[in-house]
């Protein structure tokens, strides 16, 4: 990459100033670059740049699924498995209170 090409990456995905977008990922800043620039392959450049910065590197999450065990717990009789949930935002009711949490019996499917 030329040298002015590869300052206008860096200064898109590096915080310089307070409208920079500090370190965002690939679609981002080839999103921003294309609003003033018109740069062939600016998907692949962002991306070299993106997977040399030492701080994106060291910081941000990666976007691979995790290997996780999915298991499904049937109950076989009442009571052996209870689910419990966050109902809200809701109108604000008397304490101020805006959540409602709901407690379901899995096998008889009893909201209590």
């Amino acid at each position: 990459m030329e040298g002015h090409v590869t300052r206008m990456l860096r200064n898109t995905h590096h915080p310089i100033s307070h409208t920079s977008l500090g370190h965002a990922g690939v679609d981002k800043c080839a999103w921003e670059i294309n609003q003033s620039f018109r740069l062939k392959n600016v998907g692949r450049k962002v991306g070299r740049l993106i997977a040399s910065c030492d701080i994106c590197q060291r910081v941000k999450h990666p976007n691979r699924s995790l290997d996780i065990e999915e298991r499904s717990r049937v109950p076989n009789k009442p009571r052996e498995l209870c689910s419990i949930d966050l109902y809200g935002l809701l109108p604000t009711g008397r304490g101020g209170v805006r959540y409602i949490l709901v407690r379901f019996e899995v096998f008889s499917k009893y909201v209590n």
